[in-house]
Parts: structure tokens; sequence; C-alpha cells
């Protein structure tokens, strides 16, 4: 029987440019080696098994199966909703090789996930508790730590929570006018982080601003 089993970047001419994982060495270019084509391969291989790369990618070269197998388990957000499997290969000498794909169901899936309220992400985090999540929250507002305390109490698999103010991104039209000193330190506190951020405090952060006022005061 011939294998090859090989940790190096495979690609066709005019396949797909793969994909390397977050936060993993490149596997391009290792100690000056280039990327190995298809048309490289040896005459009479009969199976290729191929590691590396943590997405399962299955590529075929004169009917012989070239598979990076991926990593059995989820670890980076780069991998959301990728299914892991593992390969099983039938071999006789001389004759082609049967792969056959089982997938595993054990480990935790990679979700990225936006929600439009804190309560829609509860109910979604109480379907789907055998995961590992990157949660996004788009809202008026920012997070109060009491909403905080909510998500991360509901699933014990959130990996981050992502807060996004609603038109955040969206280019203001204010012309800039000089401050009113004559205002009260929270009247400007409220102007500034509105002119900043398109948003209003909420109240958690005026009651902050009042303890660190009240702090100086002392």
């Amino acid at each position: 029987m011939n294998i090859l089993v090989a940790h190096l970047y495979l690609a066709s001419h005019a396949g797909e440019k793969l994909e390397e994982p977050e936060g993993e060495r490149p596997v391009l270019d290792i100690g000056g080696a280039q990327a190995v084509f298809l048309d490289n391969l040896p005459n009479g291989v009969q199976y290729v098994a191929l590691g590396h790369l943590h997405r399962r990618i299955k590529m075929q070269h004169r009917n012989v199966p070239v598979i990076y197998s991926g990593s059995p388990l989820s670890y980076s957000m780069s991998e959301a909703d990728q299914d892991k499997a593992v390969t099983i290969v039938d071999l006789e000498p001389g004759k082609g090789a049967s792969a056959k794909e089982v997938l595993l169901h054990s480990g935790r899936k990679v979700h990225r996930k936006t929600s439009e309220s804190v309560t829609d992400a509860i109910t979604w985090l109480e379907v789907n508790r055998n995961t590992l999540v990157e949660l996004t929250i788009i809202s008026d507002t920012y997070l109060s730590a009491d909403q905080r305390k909510a998500l991360y109490s509901t699933h014990d698999g959130i990996v981050d929570i992502i807060p996004q103010l609603k038109d955040a991104q969206k280019e203001t039209q204010a012309v800039l006018t000089p401050a009113n000193l004559s205002k009260s330190v929270e009247d400007l506190f409220k102007e500034y982080f509105e002119h900043d951020t398109t948003q209003a405090p909420n109240d958690e952060m005026i009651d902050l601003l009042r303890e660190i006022m009240k702090a100086e005061e002392e």
C-alpha cells in the first residue's frame, strides 16, 4: 500500500487558495519550501493524508483521495459553524482507496451569534448550551454589569461578549459648538458622550460619574 502522510501546503493550479487558521504558524514557506501542487504527487500513491489546516478540506487527484482531515475540536473563532470529522480509509494493494467521513458530535461547536437584545441572546443561549460562542449584542446603549452577569450566568461557554451600539458607525453632521461651561458637570458629560458615541450614557455610567465627583469633593 502506498500512503503519503505530510504536513505541507498542497494546492491545485486552478483550485482555491486554502486559508490558514487564526493564530497558527503559517505552513507556507517552512524552511524555504513552497507550495506543492497536486501534479507533483508521485505516481502509484493511493491516499494522501495532510495536516496543519484546521478546516476539513477534501480534494481529488487521479482518483486518489487527498484530504486535510482538520482538527477534531474547534478552538478558534475562524472555525465557527464548521463540522468536525475523522476519515476512515479502506486500502488494498493495487486498488483505489475508499475514504469515509465520520462526523464528530462530542466536542462543543464554535458559534458567532448576533442578537438584537439581551433577552433574545439569553433565549438562544438557553437552547444552545453545548456550544462555545462569541456573542454580539446590538443595543441602544452600553451593556450594564447586571446584563453581563445575566448573560454569563446563563451559559458557561461564552468566549466573549461584544456590545455594538446602533448607528455607532453612522457619520454625524453635527456642527461643533463651544461648550457651555455654565452647565453642570453631569450635563456636560452627557453632551460629550452623546457627541462621541451618538448614544446617551446609561444610568450605570451616570451613577459612576456621581461617585467620582463625590470622591473628588471629599
